[in-house]
């Protein structure tokens, strides 16, 4: 994995128009809506990245992209836990790609660990607004 520049970083921005390159644009500017953020991001390859690896050393790590690169896989394992190296700290993993679930539970394999999940809710903007018209027509 290769840590990435500002201006690295700011070229694959186009890349993703998920929110992974929302993640991204914060990096960049190293600002995110609750203030300051700092940011590594890493990638097996700089012009055509297959994973992504987000790195805030305050609290959140996200995945993204091929699970399946076993050399990848331990030196992000290795990556995540120089920066979490602090007794009883807390990694949250924010992971981006089916697959990831059971390569991080492999790789961490005897460490303790607890899972929340998110469901993820996209807009369907056409029977949003037929639903918002009828509803106001209600009234």
């Amino acid at each position: 994995m290769i840590k990435l520049n500002q201006e690295q970083v700011r070229d694959l921005i186009p890349l993703y128009n998920c929110h992974i390159g929302q993640e991204l644009e914060y990096a960049y500017r190293r600002e995110a809506p609750f203030g300051e953020v700092k940011i590594g991001v890493y990638t097996d390859n700089i012009s055509k990245p297959n994973t992504l690896l987000l790195i805030d050393g305050f609290a959140g790590t996200a995945l993204y992209g091929d699970t399946n690169n076993d050399g990848s896989n331990q030196t992000i394992k290795r990556l995540i836990s120089d920066c979490f190296d602090e007794e009883g700290k807390e990694i949250w993993l924010s992971l981006y790609s089916p697959g990831w679930e059971l390569v991080i539970d492999t790789l961490f394999d005897g460490s303790p660990s607890w899972k929340a999940y998110r469901l993820i809710h996209r807009l369907n903007q056409e029977t949003f607004c037929t639903r918002n018209m009828m509803d106001g027509m209600a009234r």
